[in-house]
């Protein structure tokens, strides 16, 4: 067997029967280990306790992370070349109908369905994927960034070992990141550098194929709105653990918050459901923030989500009943 062949039968495994019931696994699991060590009847306590402001609080800031998000989004297509633009309503729209189909277990469902919807107002379909590739992206240079601003103003982590190597592999990811983000315009302007990176087995190829911006200031711009996105979805975190913390705990969740966001930045499980909650609680702690507090607060984090994915999967439902009824006519 190849290794394409192999790695075929792997990614039909994951996204079929037997990935799903190792996802639900993988979720379960870590739920299980924390409520065998934290006091169920104080996670509730505490949820209640945030209380309605700082719910409403927290909700605002991911409104507004997904409306930065937004035109971060409409900033890439213009670099990329986009004859025209959808309305920033539509494109809004579009947005929220992906993060609904983003809860699904592959977690991209989202982001593909993006590209398609807005491929005809770019040169090419590959334009338009690269747009919300190079989105994810720059949202994780955005994330680093705040990361690392909140490992080197803070002495959460404690072995001082262990924080300078969180410190340096944080750094090293924004380099790479980064150059990762430029790479594209930075080959096209440099056909050596593109023909030997397109020899690099399995990668290089596809790296190599990526269409360039044409615009290097819509990158720099996406990269300024990720940090707008990502330091509102952290202050959304910090405004529901601030509920019920005093001013110098809510500071330190400040530096940590980015850090716990970023070891989660990819969901191993449905919605992070359970692995979320396991980092929470660790990071949360090295701040002195009680378990109970952070379980509670990492899941109405991801309740207020939820929000967001109603949101998106109303839009759907009234998209469906429009096409439905222009069927009929």
């Amino acid at each position: 067997m190849t290794g394409a062949e192999v790695r075929t039968r792997l990614r039909g495994a994951w996204g079929g029967t037997p990935g799903r019931v190792l996802r639900v696994v993988l979720g379960v699991l870590p739920l299980v280990w924390i409520a065998r060590r934290v006091e169920v009847a104080t996670v509730a306590h505490d949820a209640v306790a945030i209380g309605p402001l700082g719910l409403a609080a927290g909700f605002s800031m991911m409104l507004v992370s997904i409306t930065a998000g937004t035109l971060r989004w409409q900033v890439l297509m213009r670099a990329y070349g986009a004859r025209e633009l959808p309305s920033f309503y539509a494109l809004l729209r579009h947005a929220f109908v992906g993060f609904y189909f983003n809860v699904l277990p592959s977690g991209v469902a989202g982001d593909a369905l993006r590209g398609v919807r807005v491929a005809r107002y770019l040169p090419t379909p590959a334009a338009s994927y690269t747009v919300v590739a190079l989105e994810r992206i720059a949202g994780l240079v955005g994330l680093l960034v705040l990361a690392l601003a909140g490992a080197l103003t803070g002495n959460e982590l404690g072995d001082p070992l262990v924080a300078f190597a969180f410190r340096a592999a944080i750094g090293g990811g924004v380099a790479l990141s980064a150059l990762a983000l430029a790479m594209p315009w930075v080959l096209a302007r440099r056909p050596a550098w593109r023909a030997a990176v397109a020899r690099i087995p399995v990668a290089g190829p596809i790296v190599a194929a990526i269409p360039p911006a044409q615009s290097s200031s819509g990158l720099v711009w996406a990269v300024v709105l990720s940090l707008v996105t990502q330091g509102t979805a952290v202050m959304a975190m910090v405004f529901l653990v601030g509920a019920l913390l005093d001013g110098p705990t809510a500071l330190a969740c400040a530096r940590v918050t980015p850090m716990a966001i970023l070891v989660t930045y990819i969901p191993l499980t449905p919605g992070g459901i359970g692995q979320r909650e396991f980092v929470y609680q660790y990071l949360f702690g090295l701040a002195g923030v009680r378990r109970e507090t952070a379980v509670a607060s990492s899941l109405l984090y991801f309740t207020l989500q939820l929000g967001l994915v109603a949101v998106g999967g109303l839009y759907h439902l009234v998209e469906r009943a429009a096409d439905a009824k222009a069927g009929e006519g």
